[in-house]
């Protein structure tokens, strides 16, 4: 793979990635509020590692696709508990409230106030406090976690597939208490302007 070919990648994965969204110009509005947060050199978002930041973006368009056009100015707490019930109705009749879709937002509205506050962005400490205050409900902590028989199970029907690697893996994290990614590795985007090293695959290293 060619230097400029690398490079083209490597811009497309950082626009993907969020790290080429325009406008840190604040307007007052939410959306701006998000744009700022999102390309602000002392903006937490910067420090966050790949896949984090993939999450933050996913709930961020979602806040301003549905409210970003709203004035910080205009809020109040009622906002956000109308937001909140809007975004924990179920996708269709008869599925489950959506309460971590909802609850996220919430989480990250507040991850943005206090960024606008840091920022000394105006009405940002007001909406801040709103929300440090306003209680919302949390879903529940999933309780499924992985035991011996998982493991056991898991390893038998690798070795049945010949998937050498995934047994030994699954093992290793089982016993060590390692995170999967400390065992195995992972991909990630490849910056502008670094090289990718000796292990590219998909313009990722």
């Amino acid at each position: 793979m060619g230097a400029g070919h690398q490079r083209l990648q490597a811009e497309a994965l950082a626009f993907a990635a969020g790290h080429a969204r325009k406008s840190d110009r604040f307007d007052g509005t939410i959306l701006s509020l998000s744009r700022r947060y999102q390309t602000g050199p002392a903006s937490p978002f910067q420090r966050l590692k790949h896949n984090s930041r993939r999450k933050d973006l996913y709930t961020l368009k979602l806040i301003e696709a549905a409210f970003g056009n709203r004035s910080l100015a205009a809020l109040r707490v009622g906002d956000f508990y109308r937001w909140y019930d809007k975004a924990k109705e179920p996708k269709a009749p008869g599925d489950p409230e959506r309460l971590r879709r909802a609850y996220g937002i919430i989480k990250k509205l507040r991850e943005l106030f206090a960024y606008g506050v840091m920022a000394e962005l105006p009405d940002c400490a007001r909406l801040y406090a709103i929300l440090r205050h306003a209680r919302f409900k949390q879903p529940a902590r999933r309780r499924i976690s992985m035991d011996l028989s998982h493991v056991q199970a898991f390893i038998a029907t690798a070795l049945r597939l010949d998937r050498l690697s995934l047994a030994l893996g699954t093992a290793i994290q089982f016993e060590t208490a390692l995170r999967q990614k400390d065992v195995i590795g992972e991909w990630e985007p490849i910056s502008a302007g670094e090289g990718g090293g000796s292990f590219v695959l998909r313009g990722r290293r």
